[in-house]
């Protein structure tokens, strides 16, 4: 997060997607994309869970589990369904 906020400021939220898919595409796990967006500022946690959820749709193609995934996202499981549901 650190590094991403280091950059020209209207490129933060492209470096926060771009940690969510390494997370992603690395791990095949949620875990620790979860928790990078929890942590980013209020401001771009909606569309951190929303690549979350576009990355969780690529990687795994059973609809309960994306949909478990998501709700671990809270406050913000909307956005996550709603990108596990756009980008497939």
């Amino acid at each position: 997060i650190g590094a991403c906020k280091q950059g020209e400021s209207e490129h933060v939220d492209d470096c926060f997607r771009g940690a969510v898919e390494y997370f992603m595409d690395t791990e095949f796990d949620a875990g620790r994309a979860m928790e990078f967006c929890t942590a980013v500022p209020a401001g771009s946690r909606e569309l951190c869970f929303r690549t979350l959820g576009s990355r969780i749709g690529l990687v795994t193609v059973n609809r309960a589990d994306v949909e478990d995934v998501c709700r671990a996202a809270g406050d913000h499981a909307a956005a996550c369904l709603a990108g596990a549901s756009t980008e497939n």
